[in-house]
């Protein structure tokens, strides 16, 4: 090869290294951006959910939250799009704006390990 021919194939071997890296670079940060996505709209028990994103299923006892900004939680379940209070009759909320699952209750994990230890 000549030295003219040599030199454009370094330089295009180097260009090609250089642009294989930034290729890898952007395909590890959108792994990393796609999981922050994931996590972000993945509910978690422990997660509060807007009623305008989503209600749980019908006859679901569910923590609630309202509008109000009081601060006011209560045990709620909605059924044909009618919220009910499982501690009263009535809702103590004027409009309920949150809800979340209920968290398994801190002992349940105890019981279920000596559980699966007794197995």
């Amino acid at each position: 090869m000549s030295s003219e021919v040599e030199y454009l194939f370094k330089s295009a071997q180097k260009e090609l290294t250089i642009a294989a890296a930034h290729v890898n670079s952007g395909k590890a940060e959108l792994r990393r951006l796609k999981k922050i996505v994931q996590q972000k709209s993945e509910p978690t028990p422990t997660s509060w959910i807007s009623v305008d994103d989503e209600l749980p299923e019908d006859n679901t006892v569910v923590l609630v939250s309202g509008s109000n900004n009081t601060g006011l939680v209560e045990m709620d379940w909605l059924q044909t799009g009618e919220w009910f209070a499982l501690s009263c009759e009535d809702s103590l909320l004027p409009e309920v704006s949150h809800w979340m699952y209920v968290p398994e209750a801190p002992f349940a994990e105890l019981l279920n390990k000596n559980k699966d230890e007794n197995e």
